[in-house]
């Protein structure tokens, strides 16, 4: 599943990927792969021969966007870690759910806790980033993720 890049990102979101292109790219085979897609969050649909996100087509009034922030100890994902999560779900300019958790981690310089207000002890006795990820996916489900910074947020989810 390494076709999922930028290229790959906005096809999919604008001019779709032609169905057989798409099947080529992917590892497992073909109905297997749509599960773990969807497990992932990620729902395609085909139309007019070429795949897409499902909310490609989606009425905004029928979107519920899951707008997030995080909070970091520091900007690289592969070395930093999440602090804290909020994100509120938004369907018809109505809130209708949301979480927030703050998550465990023995490392925040003082400059951190300047900015974001939160320090090491804060976290003592918050769940582990694995525990707060695996809640978080479910709570996001298929919805749209929305954020300030969302190449910075979608990164340390990600990661």
């Amino acid at each position: 599943m390494s076709f999922f890049n930028q290229k790959s990102d906005y096809a999919l979101s604008k001019s779709g990927i032609a169905v057989s292109n798409f099947l080529s790219l992917i590892d497992e085979p073909y109905s297997e792969s749509f599960e773990i897609f969807k497990a992932q969050g990620l729902e395609f649909i085909e139309y007019k021969g070429r795949y897409y996100y499902a909310t490609t087509f989606c009425d905004v009034d029928d979107a519920t966007f899951c707008i997030v922030d995080i909070e970091t100890n520091g900007s690289r994902p592969n070395k930093h870690q999440i602090i804290e999560i909020g994100a509120i779900k938004v369907k018809n300019r109505t809130i209708i759910e949301s979480y927030e958790s703050l998550v465990q981690c023995e490392n925040i310089s003082s400059h951190i806790s300047a900015i974001t207000g939160i320090t090491a002890d804060d976290t003592l006795n918050a769940p582990t980033l694995n525990q707060v990820m695996q809640e978080f996916r479910i709570f996001l489900g298929t919805d749209i993720f929305v954020a300030h910074d969302v190449k910075f947020d979608y990164g340390f989810i990600s990661e």
